[in-house]
Protein backbone atom coordinates (compact mmCIF):
# COMPACT_ATOMS: atom_id res chain seq x y z
CA UNK A 1 0.00 0.00 0.00
CA UNK A 2 3.01 2.06 0.76
CA UNK A 3 3.72 2.54 -3.40
CA UNK A 4 0.05 3.23 -4.20
CA UNK A 5 -0.85 5.54 -1.43
CA UNK A 6 1.58 8.12 -2.53
CA UNK A 7 -0.74 8.01 -5.96
CA UNK A 8 -3.81 7.92 -3.92
CA UNK A 9 -2.96 11.17 -1.81
CA UNK A 10 -1.52 12.99 -4.76
CA UNK A 11 -4.53 12.34 -6.25
CA UNK A 12 -7.17 13.11 -3.40
CA UNK A 13 -4.95 16.63 -3.60
CA UNK A 14 -5.27 17.65 -6.91
CA UNK A 15 -7.46 15.39 -8.96
CA UNK A 16 -10.84 13.99 -7.11
CA UNK A 17 -14.07 16.11 -7.62
CA UNK A 18 -14.47 19.42 -5.63
CA UNK A 19 -16.46 17.66 -2.97
CA UNK A 20 -14.42 14.21 -2.88
CA UNK A 21 -11.78 15.69 0.72
CA UNK A 22 -14.99 14.45 3.28
CA UNK A 23 -11.82 12.82 5.36
CA UNK A 24 -8.57 11.87 5.78
CA UNK A 25 -6.59 9.68 3.70
CA UNK A 26 -4.21 8.81 6.86
CA UNK A 27 -7.11 6.70 8.26
CA UNK A 28 -7.62 4.14 5.24
CA UNK A 29 -3.84 2.02 6.46
CA UNK A 30 -4.84 3.22 10.13
CA UNK A 31 -8.28 1.86 9.80
CA UNK A 32 -7.51 -1.45 7.88
CA UNK A 33 -4.84 -2.14 10.85
CA UNK A 34 -7.28 -1.59 13.32
CA UNK A 35 -10.05 -3.70 11.79
CA UNK A 36 -8.26 -6.83 12.18
CA UNK A 37 -8.78 -7.25 15.54
CA UNK A 38 -12.95 -7.14 15.16
CA UNK A 39 -11.99 -9.59 12.25
CA UNK A 40 -10.19 -12.71 14.25
CA UNK A 41 -12.60 -12.28 16.94
CA UNK A 42 -15.93 -12.88 14.48
CA UNK A 43 -14.21 -15.86 12.86
CA UNK A 44 -15.02 -18.48 15.22
CA UNK A 45 -19.04 -17.30 15.39
CA UNK A 46 -18.74 -17.52 11.14
CA UNK A 47 -17.18 -20.49 10.86
CA UNK A 48 -19.63 -21.89 13.20
CA UNK A 49 -22.88 -21.21 11.24
CA UNK A 50 -20.91 -21.94 7.60
CA UNK A 51 -18.06 -23.86 7.81
CA UNK A 52 -14.22 -22.79 7.57
CA UNK A 53 -13.78 -23.09 3.81
CA UNK A 54 -16.87 -20.76 3.47
CA UNK A 55 -15.75 -18.56 5.75
CA UNK A 56 -12.85 -17.90 3.51
CA UNK A 57 -14.82 -17.97 0.50
CA UNK A 58 -16.76 -14.90 1.82
CA UNK A 59 -14.29 -13.22 3.03
CA UNK A 60 -12.46 -13.17 -0.81
CA UNK A 61 -15.57 -12.14 -2.63
CA UNK A 62 -15.81 -9.05 0.12
CA UNK A 63 -12.53 -8.01 0.16
CA UNK A 64 -12.84 -8.30 -3.89
CA UNK A 65 -16.23 -6.32 -4.37
CA UNK A 66 -14.41 -3.52 -1.62
CA UNK A 67 -11.31 -3.21 -3.94
CA UNK A 68 -12.98 -2.44 -7.30
CA UNK A 69 -15.57 -0.80 -5.72
CA UNK A 70 -12.94 1.99 -4.27
CA UNK A 71 -11.42 2.21 -7.73
CA UNK A 72 -15.06 4.37 -8.23
CA UNK A 73 -15.55 5.68 -5.13
CA UNK A 74 -11.93 7.45 -4.94
CA UNK A 75 -13.42 10.15 -7.36
CA UNK A 76 -15.94 11.48 -5.50
CA UNK A 77 -15.29 10.52 -1.65
CA UNK A 78 -12.39 10.32 0.65
CA UNK A 79 -14.58 8.81 3.44
CA UNK A 80 -16.27 6.15 1.06
CA UNK A 81 -12.88 4.92 0.11
CA UNK A 82 -11.73 4.72 3.48
CA UNK A 83 -14.63 2.51 4.44
CA UNK A 84 -13.98 0.56 1.35
CA UNK A 85 -10.09 -0.10 1.90
CA UNK A 86 -9.63 0.42 5.44
CA UNK A 87 -12.85 -0.84 7.40
CA UNK A 88 -13.70 -3.34 4.65
CA UNK A 89 -10.74 -4.80 3.84
CA UNK A 90 -8.78 -4.74 7.06
CA UNK A 91 -12.29 -6.67 8.54
CA UNK A 92 -11.46 -9.56 5.89
CA UNK A 93 -7.64 -9.41 6.22
CA UNK A 94 -8.25 -10.22 10.33
CA UNK A 95 -11.20 -13.10 9.16
CA UNK A 96 -8.86 -14.65 6.49
CA UNK A 97 -5.35 -14.43 8.43
CA UNK A 98 -7.25 -16.97 11.53
CA UNK A 99 -8.88 -19.06 8.50
CA UNK A 100 -5.72 -19.79 7.24
CA UNK A 101 -3.71 -20.30 10.65
CA UNK A 102 -6.65 -23.10 12.00
CA UNK A 103 -6.17 -25.00 8.55
CA UNK A 104 -2.11 -24.72 9.44
CA UNK A 105 -2.23 -26.05 12.33
CA UNK A 106 -5.06 -28.33 11.42
CA UNK A 107 -3.00 -30.24 9.31
CA UNK A 108 0.75 -30.49 10.58
CA UNK A 109 0.42 -29.14 14.48
CA UNK A 110 4.05 -30.13 15.22
CA UNK A 111 5.12 -27.88 12.25
CA UNK A 112 2.93 -25.61 12.65
CA UNK A 113 5.67 -22.67 12.66
CA UNK A 114 7.41 -23.30 9.63
CA UNK A 115 3.68 -23.69 7.87
CA UNK A 116 2.39 -20.08 9.58
CA UNK A 117 5.79 -18.68 8.24
CA UNK A 118 5.01 -19.83 4.92
CA UNK A 119 1.68 -18.48 4.53
CA UNK A 120 1.71 -15.17 5.99
CA UNK A 121 5.35 -15.19 4.04
CA UNK A 122 3.25 -16.07 0.69
CA UNK A 123 0.89 -12.74 0.59
CA UNK A 124 3.36 -10.72 1.15
CA UNK A 125 4.38 -11.62 -1.90
CA UNK A 126 1.45 -10.31 -3.88
CA UNK A 127 3.21 -6.95 -3.30
CA UNK A 128 5.94 -7.94 -5.40
CA UNK A 129 3.84 -8.24 -8.75
CA UNK A 130 1.39 -4.97 -7.59
CA UNK A 131 4.18 -2.60 -6.91
CA UNK A 132 5.47 -2.63 -10.39
CA UNK A 133 2.01 -3.03 -12.15
CA UNK A 134 0.90 -0.06 -10.44
CA UNK A 135 3.83 2.37 -11.63
CA UNK A 136 3.88 0.88 -14.66
CA UNK A 137 0.32 2.26 -14.93
CA UNK A 138 0.48 5.68 -13.28
CA UNK A 139 4.10 6.89 -13.46
CA UNK A 140 5.58 4.74 -16.63
CA UNK A 141 7.79 7.71 -17.24
CA UNK A 142 9.51 8.14 -14.16
CA UNK A 143 7.88 12.03 -13.33
CA UNK A 144 9.52 13.44 -10.65
CA UNK A 145 6.96 15.07 -7.53
CA UNK A 146 6.64 18.56 -8.51
CA UNK A 147 4.31 20.30 -5.46
CA UNK A 148 5.44 20.44 -1.84
CA UNK A 149 2.73 21.18 0.85
CA UNK A 150 3.79 21.61 4.42
CA UNK A 151 6.37 18.89 4.82
CA UNK A 152 5.04 16.31 1.48
CA UNK A 153 5.97 15.69 -1.69
CA UNK A 154 3.31 14.99 -4.16
CA UNK A 155 2.36 14.48 -7.88
CA UNK A 156 0.09 17.06 -9.83
CA UNK A 157 0.79 16.50 -13.04
CA UNK A 158 -2.68 15.30 -14.76
CA UNK A 159 -1.27 12.84 -17.15
CA UNK A 160 -0.74 11.05 -14.43
CA UNK A 161 -3.06 11.77 -11.86
CA UNK A 162 -5.58 10.97 -14.46
CA UNK A 163 -4.32 6.67 -14.35
CA UNK A 164 -4.30 6.56 -10.30
CA UNK A 165 -7.99 4.36 -10.60
CA UNK A 166 -7.08 2.34 -13.11
CA UNK A 167 -4.20 1.31 -11.41
CA UNK A 168 -6.49 1.23 -8.16
CA UNK A 169 -8.29 -1.50 -10.42
CA UNK A 170 -5.39 -3.51 -11.55
CA UNK A 171 -4.59 -3.97 -7.83
CA UNK A 172 -8.11 -4.93 -7.38
CA UNK A 173 -8.18 -7.88 -10.75
CA UNK A 174 -4.85 -9.23 -9.30
CA UNK A 175 -5.77 -9.66 -5.55
CA UNK A 176 -8.81 -11.37 -7.06
CA UNK A 177 -7.03 -13.17 -9.72
CA UNK A 178 -4.31 -14.74 -6.92
CA UNK A 179 -7.15 -15.51 -4.86
CA UNK A 180 -9.11 -17.71 -7.40
CA UNK A 181 -6.29 -19.64 -7.91
CA UNK A 182 -5.98 -20.57 -4.41
CA UNK A 183 -9.61 -21.56 -3.80
CA UNK A 184 -9.31 -23.54 -6.71
CA UNK A 185 -6.01 -25.37 -5.06
CA UNK A 186 -7.85 -25.42 -1.97
CA UNK A 187 -11.05 -27.12 -3.20
CA UNK A 188 -9.11 -29.57 -4.93
CA UNK A 189 -8.13 -31.42 -1.42
CA UNK A 190 -10.41 -34.42 -0.09
CA UNK A 191 -12.57 -33.79 2.85
CA UNK A 192 -10.03 -35.94 4.56
CA UNK A 193 -7.49 -33.44 4.51
CA UNK A 194 -9.95 -30.71 6.23
CA UNK A 195 -8.54 -29.40 9.63
CA UNK A 196 -9.38 -31.50 12.44
CA UNK A 197 -9.49 -28.81 14.61
CA UNK A 198 -13.06 -27.23 15.05
CA UNK A 199 -14.00 -23.89 16.70
CA UNK A 200 -16.03 -25.42 19.53
CA UNK A 201 -15.52 -25.68 22.96
CA UNK A 202 -14.82 -29.25 23.10
CA UNK A 203 -10.87 -29.51 23.05
CA UNK A 204 -9.54 -31.55 20.29
CA UNK A 205 -7.11 -34.54 20.59
CA UNK A 206 -4.98 -36.36 17.43
CA UNK A 207 -3.38 -39.25 18.00
CA UNK A 208 0.70 -39.08 18.24
CA UNK A 209 0.06 -34.69 18.96
CA UNK A 210 3.24 -34.14 21.10
CA UNK A 211 2.27 -34.00 24.83
CA UNK A 212 2.94 -30.33 24.72
CA UNK A 213 0.42 -29.33 22.80
CA UNK A 214 -2.18 -31.76 23.82
CA UNK A 215 -1.67 -30.20 27.60
CA UNK A 216 -1.52 -26.40 27.00
CA UNK A 217 -5.19 -24.75 26.79
CA UNK A 218 -5.98 -21.64 28.15
CA UNK A 219 -9.09 -19.55 28.40
CA UNK A 220 -9.05 -15.75 27.28
CA UNK A 221 -9.67 -14.85 30.55
CA UNK A 222 -6.65 -17.33 31.56
CA UNK A 223 -4.02 -15.93 29.23
CA UNK A 224 -5.05 -11.96 30.46
CA UNK A 225 -3.63 -13.01 33.49
CA UNK A 226 -0.34 -13.77 32.06
CA UNK A 227 3.01 -11.87 31.84
CA UNK A 228 3.25 -13.07 28.14
CA UNK A 229 0.31 -11.68 26.99
CA UNK A 230 0.87 -8.52 27.26
CA UNK A 231 4.79 -8.56 26.44
CA UNK A 232 3.20 -9.87 23.04
CA UNK A 233 0.76 -7.17 23.29
CA UNK A 234 3.05 -4.45 23.78
CA UNK A 235 5.39 -6.10 20.91
CA UNK A 236 2.30 -6.08 18.49
CA UNK A 237 1.67 -2.52 19.05
CA UNK A 238 5.34 -1.01 18.61
CA UNK A 239 5.73 -2.84 15.54
CA UNK A 240 2.72 -2.07 14.03
CA UNK A 241 3.31 1.51 14.40
CA UNK A 242 6.75 1.33 12.91
CA UNK A 243 5.45 -0.67 10.20
CA UNK A 244 2.63 1.65 9.77
CA UNK A 245 5.42 4.76 9.33
CA UNK A 246 7.44 2.58 7.01
CA UNK A 247 4.20 1.49 5.02
CA UNK A 248 2.83 5.55 4.96
CA UNK A 249 5.69 7.35 4.58
CA UNK A 250 8.38 5.22 3.09
CA UNK A 251 8.19 6.78 -0.08
CA UNK A 252 6.52 9.81 0.23
CA UNK A 253 9.39 10.51 2.91
CA UNK A 254 12.03 9.79 0.83
CA UNK A 255 10.66 12.13 -2.32
CA UNK A 256 11.90 14.92 -0.23
CA UNK A 257 15.51 13.94 -0.60
CA UNK A 258 15.47 10.79 -3.60
CA UNK A 259 12.62 12.34 -6.24
CA UNK A 260 12.94 9.14 -8.23
CA UNK A 261 9.87 7.34 -8.14
CA UNK A 262 10.98 4.34 -9.79
CA UNK A 263 13.89 3.83 -7.50
CA UNK A 264 11.80 4.14 -4.53
CA UNK A 265 8.95 1.81 -6.61
CA UNK A 266 12.16 -0.48 -6.88
CA UNK A 267 12.47 -0.62 -3.01
CA UNK A 268 9.03 -1.06 -2.55
CA UNK A 269 9.34 -4.29 -4.50
CA UNK A 270 11.94 -5.90 -2.60
CA UNK A 271 10.19 -5.43 0.64
CA UNK A 272 7.37 -8.00 0.39
CA UNK A 273 10.66 -10.79 -1.20
CA UNK A 274 12.65 -9.67 1.95
CA UNK A 275 9.82 -9.62 4.45
CA UNK A 276 8.79 -13.28 3.08
CA UNK A 277 11.95 -14.54 3.46
CA UNK A 278 12.65 -13.22 7.05
CA UNK A 279 8.78 -14.76 8.06
CA UNK A 280 9.83 -18.37 6.41
CA UNK A 281 13.70 -18.28 7.94
CA UNK A 282 12.08 -16.94 11.36
CA UNK A 283 9.14 -20.04 10.83
CA UNK A 284 11.95 -22.89 10.23
CA UNK A 285 14.40 -21.29 13.01
CA UNK A 286 11.24 -21.79 15.59
CA UNK A 287 9.87 -24.91 14.14
CA UNK A 288 13.59 -26.24 14.46
CA UNK A 289 14.01 -24.66 17.76
CA UNK A 290 17.12 -23.22 16.88
CA UNK A 291 15.98 -20.17 18.56
CA UNK A 292 13.43 -19.24 21.26
CA UNK A 293 10.04 -16.78 20.72
CA UNK A 294 12.10 -14.46 23.48
CA UNK A 295 14.86 -14.45 21.56
CA UNK A 296 13.36 -13.75 17.99
CA UNK A 297 11.34 -10.55 20.11
CA UNK A 298 14.77 -9.12 21.12
CA UNK A 299 16.34 -9.48 17.95
CA UNK A 300 13.28 -7.25 15.81
CA UNK A 301 13.18 -4.53 18.53
CA UNK A 302 16.52 -3.68 19.22
CA UNK A 303 17.22 -3.94 15.13
CA UNK A 304 13.72 -1.88 14.88
CA UNK A 305 14.96 0.83 17.46
CA UNK A 306 18.45 1.29 16.09
CA UNK A 307 16.96 1.31 12.25
CA UNK A 308 14.27 4.36 13.38
CA UNK A 309 16.84 6.19 14.68
CA UNK A 310 18.77 6.32 12.04
CA UNK A 311 15.64 6.97 9.67
CA UNK A 312 15.53 10.49 8.69
CA UNK A 313 19.45 11.38 8.82
CA UNK A 314 19.84 7.81 5.89
CA UNK A 315 17.67 9.21 2.75
CA UNK A 316 19.97 12.43 3.02
CA UNK A 317 22.73 10.56 2.92
CA UNK A 318 22.59 7.53 -0.15
CA UNK A 319 19.78 6.61 -1.66
CA UNK A 320 21.09 3.19 -1.86
CA UNK A 321 21.65 3.16 2.17
CA UNK A 322 18.34 4.23 2.41
CA UNK A 323 16.73 1.12 0.78
CA UNK A 324 19.09 -1.09 2.85
CA UNK A 325 17.48 0.83 5.90
CA UNK A 326 13.96 0.17 4.70
CA UNK A 327 14.56 -3.36 3.58
CA UNK A 328 15.93 -4.10 7.09
CA UNK A 329 13.25 -2.84 8.85
CA UNK A 330 10.78 -4.89 6.77
CA UNK A 331 12.64 -7.92 7.77
CA UNK A 332 12.74 -7.30 11.38
CA UNK A 333 9.06 -5.75 11.55
CA UNK A 334 7.40 -9.24 9.59
CA UNK A 335 8.95 -11.13 12.61
CA UNK A 336 5.91 -10.18 14.26
CA UNK A 337 3.49 -11.63 11.97
CA UNK A 338 5.39 -15.65 12.54
CA UNK A 339 5.88 -14.71 16.30
CA UNK A 340 2.21 -13.70 17.11
CA UNK A 341 0.12 -16.95 15.99
CA UNK A 342 2.65 -19.26 17.45
CA UNK A 343 3.18 -17.17 21.00
CA UNK A 344 -0.63 -17.84 20.71
CA UNK A 345 -0.83 -21.55 19.32
CA UNK A 346 2.24 -22.44 22.13
CA UNK A 347 1.37 -20.70 25.20
CA UNK A 348 -2.06 -20.58 25.23
CA UNK A 349 -3.38 -23.20 23.04
CA UNK A 350 -5.33 -23.78 19.60
CA UNK A 351 -8.91 -24.51 21.55
CA UNK A 352 -9.17 -20.81 21.86
CA UNK A 353 -7.11 -19.55 19.29
CA UNK A 354 -9.30 -17.87 17.63
CA UNK A 355 -10.10 -15.26 20.73
CA UNK A 356 -7.00 -14.93 21.91
CA UNK A 357 -5.67 -13.91 19.12
CA UNK A 358 -7.73 -11.69 18.57
CA UNK A 359 -7.03 -10.17 21.68
CA UNK A 360 -3.54 -10.21 21.38
CA UNK A 361 -4.27 -8.43 17.44
CA UNK A 362 -6.16 -5.77 19.52
CA UNK A 363 -2.99 -4.07 19.71
CA UNK A 364 -3.24 -3.80 15.84
CA UNK A 365 -6.59 -2.02 16.94
CA UNK A 366 -5.28 0.72 19.19
CA UNK A 367 -2.36 0.96 17.09
CA UNK A 368 -5.18 2.13 13.93
CA UNK A 369 -7.37 4.26 15.63
CA UNK A 370 -4.80 6.35 17.44
CA UNK A 371 -1.86 6.94 14.63
CA UNK A 372 -3.77 8.68 12.05
CA UNK A 373 -4.83 11.01 14.86
CA UNK A 374 -1.66 11.23 16.32
CA UNK A 375 1.42 11.23 13.37
CA UNK A 376 -0.21 14.27 11.22
CA UNK A 377 0.65 16.09 15.03
CA UNK A 378 4.04 14.54 15.56
CA UNK A 379 4.80 15.49 12.48
CA UNK A 380 3.63 19.00 12.74
CA UNK A 381 5.32 19.90 16.38
CA UNK A 382 8.32 17.64 16.11
CA UNK A 383 9.44 16.64 12.57
CA UNK A 384 9.80 13.82 10.52
CA UNK A 385 12.97 13.16 13.13
CA UNK A 386 10.85 13.41 15.71
CA UNK A 387 8.14 11.05 14.27
CA UNK A 388 10.99 8.45 13.81
CA UNK A 389 12.44 8.47 17.06
CA UNK A 390 9.21 8.42 18.79
CA UNK A 391 9.18 4.32 17.03
CA UNK A 392 12.63 4.07 18.33
CA UNK A 393 11.94 4.92 21.93
CA UNK A 394 9.29 3.44 21.88
CA UNK A 395 10.92 -0.05 20.73
CA UNK A 396 13.41 0.83 23.19
CA UNK A 397 11.08 0.75 26.07
CA UNK A 398 8.91 -2.24 25.18
CA UNK A 399 12.01 -4.17 24.48
CA UNK A 400 13.07 -4.02 28.54
CA UNK A 401 9.58 -5.46 29.23
CA UNK A 402 10.30 -8.69 26.93
CA UNK A 403 13.50 -9.17 28.21
CA UNK A 404 12.46 -9.10 32.03
CA UNK A 405 9.21 -11.59 30.78
CA UNK A 406 9.58 -15.29 30.45
CA UNK A 407 8.26 -16.93 27.13
CA UNK A 408 7.86 -20.32 28.26
CA UNK A 409 4.73 -22.45 27.91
Amino acid sequence: YGNLSSYMDSYFQFACSPQCMDGDSQWILGLCVAMNCPGTLVTSYVANKVGLKMTGVMSAILVNVSLFAAAWSMKVSVFGTTILMGVMVGLVQGITSVVVYQYVYGWAADRSSLFIATSVGASTLLSLVQNQVITFIVNPYNLKPDAIRGSRAFFSQPELLERVPAAVFSYAAITAGLQLVGYLLLARRSSALLPPLSFSNEPQEKEGEPDEVKQISLTPSQALKTPTFYAAFLFGIVTQYSLLLKANFYKQFALLFIPDDRFLTLVGTFIPVVAASSRMSVGAALSARLITIKTACILSLSVNSVLCAFWYIVPQVDAVLYMFLVLSLALVQSMFFVIAPVVTLQNFGPEHFSTIYGLLMFSFAVVGLISPAVIPRLIHFLGWFGLFASASLMCLVTLLVVVCTDFKP
